[in-house]
């Protein structure tokens, strides 16, 4: 309870006071959702792939339609077909509902309580440093330019973003920096994100200063958890490892 407190005053705080766009980070939570994360479940479960622990199953999950956008990506570069890239991620979250409702899961409730019992505290206290960190670096030092004449972006972030914008024209994308020269590797999730940039006309400077938290902390928690889970030779621990990993 205090984990997702404590997520919840981050996520305000990055609203109320640096002027987070609502509008924009609802469209990049719900491309996470429908876009990635409802076709990589489909994908997965239709392959019959089960882990051990939840973590490693919405790991795989996350990768995979990651996996599939980056595909969707390259196949709208080489066809031209932007609706191949609107449309996919919507059907196959579509089909994922219906396969859900039809296999008539019994007792949801018990299952999400069993998990939640499952996983230590250590791990949400994890969880929610994470999302704190990632908003401390990127968020927190931003505030939208049609709310401040005095906006400032890192030069790091800067240069993500302008990848991300290149990325949303042509491939492979123009450097940013040098004129002419192109980019041609460390961009894969610059390609993911140029994605709704590309379909829903999000600012690219905004997406990486204020989604970036919400990609980050889930993927990266779930899956340091889901690492020392598998990994380790004390798998309740992975809690206390991911916390410690972090506090190092």
């Amino acid at each position: 309870v205090c984990s997702i407190a404590v997520i919840t005053a981050v996520s305000l705080i990055g609203i109320l006071v640096f002027r987070a766009d609502v509008s924009l980070l609802l469209v990049f939570i719900a491309f996470l959702i429908f876009y990635v994360m409802l076709p990589g479940v489909l994908i997965i479960g239709t392959l019959g792939i089960r882990a051990a622990h939840l973590s490693t199953d919405l790991v795989r999950c996350f990768f995979t339609g990651f996996a599939l956008n980056i595909l969707l990506y390259y196949l709208n570069v080489l066809t031209g077909a932007d609706l191949l890239l609107l449309i996919t991620g919507p059907v196959l979250s579509v089909l994922c509902i219906v396969r859900f409702v039809r296999s008539r899961p019994q007792n949801i409730a018990g299952r999400v309580r069993e998990v939640f019992a499952d996983t230590p505290a250590s791990f949400f206290i994890f969880a929610a440093l994470v999302f704190l960190y990632s908003a401390l670096t990127t968020q927190y030092t931003y505030i939208a330019p049609d709310s401040s004449a005095f906006s400032y972006i890192k030069l790091d972030f800067a240069y993500h973003a302008g990848v991300v914008n290149a990325l949303t024209d042509s491939y492979p994308p123009l450097d940013p920096w040098v004129d002419g020269l192109s980019i041609h590797y460390h961009f894969f999730t610059e390609m993911l994100m140029s994605i709704p940039a590309k379909l829903f006309g999000l600012p690219p400077e905004e997406i990486i200063m204020s989604g970036t938290p919400y990609l980050v902390a889930p993927v990266l928690s779930t899956s340091l958890y889901s690492f020392f889970r598998e990994f380790s030779g004390r798998s309740e621990r992975a809690g206390l490892y991911c916390l410690a990993f972090h506090l190092s």
